[in-house]
């Protein structure tokens, strides 16, 4: 299992506040047709994650697909290489 993580405003190294799973998923279109894909914490999209300004939140990501993974975190600025937009940011690897 692949496990990332990354501290908002310097968290210590606790228990994350939030914890992210990534694992493969079918999802039923319609009763002849399945989709594979992946979700996030079971869900399709994903949860919706509820911070304050200055706050500060850590937020632990499995991933537990076989491929590499990003997640963009719309909403925040974060540096490039943990944004997660596909052109700039570091995959979490799979399995």
């Amino acid at each position: 299992m692949a496990v990332g993580s990354f501290a908002l405003s310097g968290a210590a190294a606790a228990a994350p506040d939030v914890t992210l799973e990534i694992a493969p998923y079918t999802l039923e279109a319609s009763p002849k047709h399945e989709i594979r894909t992946v979700a996030y914490n079971g869900e399709i999209p994903g949860p919706l994650f509820r911070m304050r300004e200055k706050e500060t939140q850590s937020v632990e990501i499995r991933n537990l697909t076989k491929d590499s993974e990003v997640v963009h975190w719309h909403g925040l600025y974060l540096p490039p290489d943990i944004d997660g937009a596909m052109e700039e940011g570091t995959p979490i690897e799979g399995n």
